[in-house]
């Protein structure tokens, strides 16, 4: 017999949430077997971190960033774009700060 579960986040928010536990858990198993600098490099960051990161309000400028390749995302999980904390910080060294585009 097959379950129904019932919830109120649409498929966008629980792809995330899951998206956001896999990574972690992930994250967490590699991040057991190296030393403290090389778990923040590795690190995969959502658009909604990276924005944060980069100090933009807008995902759109993130959008717009990886249109002209400025900062391309590592991976993608199903739509979403992922960015590995070493690309954005790359980035944001060469752009010279996380200003508004």
């Amino acid at each position: 017999m097959e379950k129904i579960i019932l919830s109120t986040l649409s498929i966008e928010e629980l792809t995330e949430k899951l998206t956001q536990k896999i990574f972690t858990l992930i994250n967490s198993k590699s991040q057991s077997n190296s030393i403290s600098e090389k778990r923040e490099e590795k690190k995969i960051l959502t658009r909604e971190e990276t924005a944060k990161l980069c100090n933009v309000k807008s995902l759109t400028t993130l959008w717009n960033w990886e249109q002209d390749g400025r900062l391309v995302p590592a991976m993608r999980a199903g739509k979403k774009p992922l960015y590995l904390r070493e690309d954005v910080m790359s980035f944001l060294s060469n752009k010279g700060g996380g200003s508004h585009v």
